[in-house]
């Protein structure tokens, strides 16, 4: 079974990467599978957080291998860094994730 605020956390991380890693820019793509590794998720928890975000229109890809932040995940990952005590629409509050 899935521990829901563990795979949460693993979301945000992701997201926040992929926001740190693009600069925010929408244009902007990386490869998930570096992402995957320096964050330590497994393929299988990759492919859950990837689906989710992916699912909810946080992140797109663009290629096969490369994915991109959309406008609604930078309004997300900047709302939860912002008030980090306070959870979002989609994270529990930041100072708890990290």
């Amino acid at each position: 079974m899935i521990d829901v605020v563990e795979e949460k956390g693993r979301r945000f991380r992701f997201l926040n990467a992929v926001y740190d890693e693009t600069g925010a820019n929408e244009d902007a793509a990386i490869n998930r599978y570096e992402i995957e590794k320096a964050l330590g998720f497994d393929r299988e928890a990759a492919e859950r957080v990837v689906q989710f975000l992916v699912g909810e229109g946080l992140i797109r890809h663009r290629t096969q291998v490369h994915v991109g932040i959309t406008h609604v995940g930078v309004v997300e990952v900047e709302a939860a860094v912002s008030k980090p005590d306070e959870p979002t629409h989609y994270f529990p509050p930041v100072n708890i994730i990290n």
